[in-house]
Formats: C-alpha cells, structure tokens, sequence
C-alpha cells in the first residue's frame, strides 16, 4: 500500500513541477508589458486543468508545512499572553499568589486549545492556496487570527 501512495505521491509532485511554468510564462507578459491575448473558453478550461496538479501539490505542502508553523506561533503567542499575566500579577503583589498557583493547570488545559486554534488555522491557510499557491499566507507566515 505504501508504495503505491508513493507512486502516487511522485506523479502528482512531477505533473505539479510540469504546470509551474504556465505561471511564469504569464507573468512575464505581463512584466513585459505585452497585450494579454484574450482568452477562449475552451484554453481557460486547459489552463485550469493543467493548474490541477500543481495547485493539489501546493495544498498538500502548505498543509505539511504550515501546520506546524501555525501549531507553534499559536503555542508562543498564548505563552507569551501567559507570560505577561503572571508578571503584571508579581509587580502587583511582590510575591506569588494563590491565583497564579491556581492558574497553572488551567493554562495548561488552555494550550491544548491553542493546538486546536492552530490546526484549524493552518487547514483554513492551507485551504487558500487552491486559489493562490505557494504564498506566504498558505504557509501561515502571515499575521493569523
């Protein structure tokens, strides 16, 4: 079974590294200012299907790279969230209170939600490179929710 998904897996990334260069190809037209040719119904069906593979390949990769990126930027901003409480709580009172003792498993409850906040925006993310591959918001590198 394995090696049939690799097979499968190997075809898709080639037939994706086949459609790349549709893109380029009208990026520098544009680049070089030449008249866009208007398009036929039948050449916009062609471009779409030969974006298929590559656009499947940038889904699949923003998914196996942006999750962890998002599961991790998540982590830090609630960390950090975290962090800036219990100091503003020892500025306050000079001391440790019962209240940040208290605090303490509840926020490690609450970073098994961040894990969840995080895949669900890094599939969200993923998700978006359909319509524009291989971007930095596919890859959760832009600013997240």
């Amino acid at each position: 079974m394995s090696k049939f998904l690799s097979t499968l897996l190997a075809g898709a990334l080639s037939f994706g590294t086949i459609a790349a260069p549709c893109f380029a190809a009208e990026s520098d037209n544009k680049a070089e200012g030449k008249a866009e040719v208007t398009k036929t119904e039948a050449a916009d069906y062609l471009e779409r299907t030969a974006l298929l593979p590559m656009r499947a390949v940038a889904v699949a990769s923003a998914f196996a790279i942006g999750t962890p990126i998002a599961l991790m930027r998540c982590q830090a901003k609630q960390l950090g969230e975290y962090g800036e409480a219990m100091a503003s709580e020892l500025n306050r009172n000079q001391l440790v209170t019962p209240l940040m003792v208290a605090s303490m498993p509840g926020e490690s409850i609450k970073m098994v939600g961040s894990v969840g906040k995080g895949l669900k925006n890094s599939a969200a993310n993923a998700l978006s490179a359909w319509d524009e591959p291989f971007t930095a918001k596919s890859f959760c590198l832009e600013e997240m929710n």
